[in-house]
């Protein structure tokens, strides 16, 4: 359960992205970008186009589910292909994608399949990543929606944590998100979003860090769907207290 605790590394931070579902929370880091990223956007570019804002790179997106972006937009390129394991006609694995640079923004939110991505990327791979914004769909979500998620009824929590230990390896988690539109659930005797998303930084950014001692969600975040109650989360691994 240490791979959900969160660093306050006293860097800026701001919310970027159209209000509610679909903005996302990530940190101001020196240096800049070479690429941006992101795969799974469904009918909103309004995360990336703001991501483009603040940096003009070359920008990749990765949808299967769509035949074409919302709206033009000449700084993207659009790949019309699922992402997840393996490279083929319709599937990309990234590694293509990823392997000319060294400093990439990346935003994934690809229905549980980042449990089929991110354990073919090699620690060289991570490592190019600078920022990742990432949207985590735990097994319990797939088992109650196993019409949504076709084909990954065999992910379990070990699966999930040991996907997040591999991120943890070189990156920091920094900021988390419950997903207010999903349940939750309990895992070991602590209350878990069934879906949440995260903001990980490169480790070499991380100077200083101490665990986050405030409630999550915090007041810089909106919710996801703003009709629904919040769900407040006060305990670990979320907020670090005396005893742990």
């Amino acid at each position: 359960m240490e791979q959900l605790i969160i660093y306050d590394v006293s860097r800026q931070k701001i919310r970027i992205g159209r209000p509610y579902d679909g903005g996302y929370v990530v940190f101001d880091l020196q240096g800049g970008y070479d690429a941006i990223i992101s795969a799974g956007i469904s009918n909103d570019i309004s995360f990336e186009q703001a991501v483009l804002n603040y940096h003009q790179v070359p920008c990749f997106l990765y949808d299967g589910n769509i035949e074409c972006l919302p709206e033009k937009d000449s700084r993207i390129i659009f790949i019309r292909k699922h992402v997840g394991k393996e490279e083929t006609e319709t599937l990309s694995n990234l590694h293509g994608t990823l392997n000319p640079y060294s400093n990439v923004f990346m935003k994934i939110n690809i229905k549980g399949h980042e449990f089929r991505l991110f354990p073919t990327f090699s620690e060289e791979q991570m490592k190019k990543i600078k920022q990742l914004v990432i949207e985590i769909h735990t097994p319990r979500d797939i088992q109650l929606y196993p019409a949504y998620y076709k084909g990954l009824s065999d992910i379990t929590n070990d699966r999930m944590f040991d996907t997040l230990k591999k991120i943890n390896r070189t990156h920091t988690l920094v900021h988390l998100h419950p997903h207010n539109g999903c349940k939750t659930h309990w895992v070991d005797g602590i209350m878990l979003p069934n879906v949440f998303e995260c903001t990980f930084i490169r480790n070499d950014f991380v100077h200083t860090k101490q665990p986050n001692t405030g409630l999550i969600p915090q007041s810089i975040d909106m919710p996801n769907v703003p009709s629904l109650p919040i769900v407040l989360f006060d305990h670990y691994p979320f907020v670090f207290t005396a005893s742990k």
